[in-house]
């Protein structure tokens, strides 16, 4: 029984974070393999995610001098709030933290325009 509740969390896990948390900055969504929920840790894991580096220059300041062209993640950690302390009234509610290991940003230096993202297939 138990064995079926960790798969169908891992499903449900993948699918949103494939389509809300990280929809529209995902090269390729994830694979089951690639998602680990860690129920008493109240985290997911993501493994090898990379970023779509024009969804992510748009986020960036017309300003900007430089852009990116890939970005890699070994390890990305989402350590999620208590669902207790997230339905009190208290204002103390724990943020949602995001630890990435093993990043690696390619920038390449621009004229100042973001480019415009795509839409993702």
């Amino acid at each position: 029984m138990s064995e079926l509740l960790g798969v169908g969390m891992k499903r449900l896990s993948r699918f949103f974070v494939n389509k809300k948390l990280l929809h529209g900055l995902l090269e390729e969504e994830l694979e089951e393999a690639q998602c680990e929920v860690r129920v008493r840790e109240e985290e997911v894991v993501l493994r090898d995610v990379k970023l779509r580096a024009d969804a992510l220059n748009a986020l960036l300041p017309p300003s900007s001098r430089v852009s990116m062209q890939s970005v890699s993640i070994d390890t990305l950690t989402v350590k999620l709030p208590s669902l207790v302390s997230s339905w009190s009234f208290s204002s103390d509610v724990t943020p949602v933290a995001i630890i990435a290991s093993g990043l690696e940003v390619i920038l390449q230096p621009c004229d100042g325009e973001a480019p415009e993202p795509t839409t993702p297939a």
